[in-house]
């Protein structure tokens, strides 16, 4: 592990303690009023239903210490909720990812493998012949094992903790969705740095297939 802490105050983006707080309370915002909307939802039928299926997400990085870049994700997902008569799946939800995921910019690139849990919920707005559902989750996990390479420096750690919150919609077996991660990529041989990402996710899901 790099010596001493990391210095959060430092560093071309300027990255503190207080965005990883916000983080932190987006993430308990999103749940608290996951948790508040489906107490008022009219209960669906007590079918658990499990679902499955491939997730991509790009978009832009923000790394402590280095030049603004790019990141990309592609996932496989697993997930359980209660479903109704029509097999559509509505209410609290849980899941997980795992996957890989990788950064670059003009001075420095990494690779990892993460797994992360998340916790949510799915609700109705229209009721149309193609649902169109507000998506809410917020997650946390970690990069199982990860190596970066910064100005000719390279480094490699392991159980490097997220967080990542996805907010958009579910259109019965699609969703697109906006995606925020945060992490804290300690390691071995390099700086530990925090990242921060800001993009994009689209991912298929069982309903499309199996409605």
């Amino acid at each position: 592990m790099s010596p001493g802490p990391c210095q959060l105050s430092q560093g071309r983006l300027g990255v503190g303690r207080a965005p990883l707080w916000r983080a932190a309370a987006l993430s308990a915002v999103v749940l608290g009023w996951s948790a508040s909307a489906s107490a008022q939802m009219p209960a669906a039928s007590k079918d658990p239903q499990d679902g499955a299926g491939p997730r991509i997400a790009f978009g832009r990085a923000y790394t402590q210490g280095l030049e603004d870049g790019v990141y990309a994700r592609a996932e496989a997902e697993w997930f359980l909720q209660d479903a109704g008569a029509n097999k559509r799946r509505y209410g609290p939800i849980v899941g997980v990812l795992f996957g890989l995921d990788g950064w670059g910019a003009s001075n420095g690139w990494g690779v990892g493998v993460p797994l992360s849990w998340y916790a949510g919920l799915r609700h109705p707005l229209f009721g149309v012949a193609v649902p169109v559902d507000l998506f809410l989750t917020a997650g946390l996990g970690a990069d199982c094992v990860l190596f970066d390479v910064t100005d000719s420096t390279a480094g490699f750690g392991l159980l490097s903790p997220l967080g990542r919150t996805n907010v958009g919609f579910d259109f019965g077996g699609l969703r697109l969705l906006v995606d925020m991660t945060a992490q804290y990529r300690w390691e071995w041989g390099a700086p530990d740095r925090v990242v921060f990402g800001v993009g994009g996710a689209l991912s298929l899901h069982s309903e499309a297939w199996d409605g």
